[in-house]
C-alpha cells in the first residue's frame, strides 16, 4: 500500500503499511508484520500515533500542512445517482454537504487527508446529493464508493 523510510533513534527502517482500516493496521518494519491499534488518526499538522497490539512498533510518521485539489472518478451508484469514488486511500476529515443538497460541478464536496495532504474532493457535475457512504474520521481505500450525486435534468425552452 504505502512505503516509508523511517529513522527513530539514529536507527533506519524500511515501513510498509500493508492494509489499514480505522481501527488497525498491518505495517511491516524491516520484513516484520506488526498488527497496531490505531488510537488516534491525527488532523492534518499533527502526528499520526499508533499503538502495538502485538509487537512493539516504535515509529509514527509526522502529516505535513498541504494542500491540493483533486477530482475523482465517478460511477454508477446504488442510492439514486452516479457513485464519486475515492481518488487515494486515505482519511475523510470534514463533510461540507449533506444528503439532498444540490450541488454546483466543482463545488467542494469533503476534504480528505491523503498522501500526507490535504484533498479537496470536488463534485463531477451538477446534481442533488442522493447518498453519503462515508462519515468523518473514516479510512477509504482508493475507489470506494464516497458519496453519490444524482445529475439534475436537463430542461429545454
Amino acid at each position: 500500500m504505502r512505503k516509508y523510510e523511517l529513522q527513530v533513534g539514529g536507527r533506519d527502517y524500511q515501513a510498509e503499511i500493508k492494509s489499514l482500516t480505522s481501527e488497525e493496521a498491518i505495517v511491516s518494519v524491516n520484513g516484520e508484520e506488526f498488527r497496531v491499534k490505531l488510537k488516534s488518526f491525527g488532523l492534518v499538522g499533527a502526528p499520526q500515533t499508533v499503538q502495538p497490539v502485538e509487537k512493539p512498533a516504535d515509529f509514527s510518521p509526522a502529516v505535513q500542512n498541504q494542500t491540493m485539489d483533486t477530482g475523482a472518478p465517478v460511477a454508477q451508484g446504488t442510492g439514486g445517482g452516479e457513485a464519486l469514488n475515492a481518488p487515494l486511500p486515505g482519511l475523510i476529515l470534514q463533510i461540507h454537504v449533506s444528503e439532498n443538497q444540490t450541488v454546483k460541478a466543482g463545488q467542494k464536496l469533503m476534504v480528505m487527508e491523503a498522501m500526507k495532504m490535504e484533498n479537496q474532493v470536488k463534485a463531477p457535475h451538477d446534481g442533488t446529493v442522493t447518498r453519503i457512504r462515508v462519515k468523518q474520521g473514516d479510512t477509504v481505500a482508493e475507489g470506494d464508493v464516497l458519496m453519490e450525486i444524482a445529475r439534475s435534468p436537463m430542461s429545454t425552452l
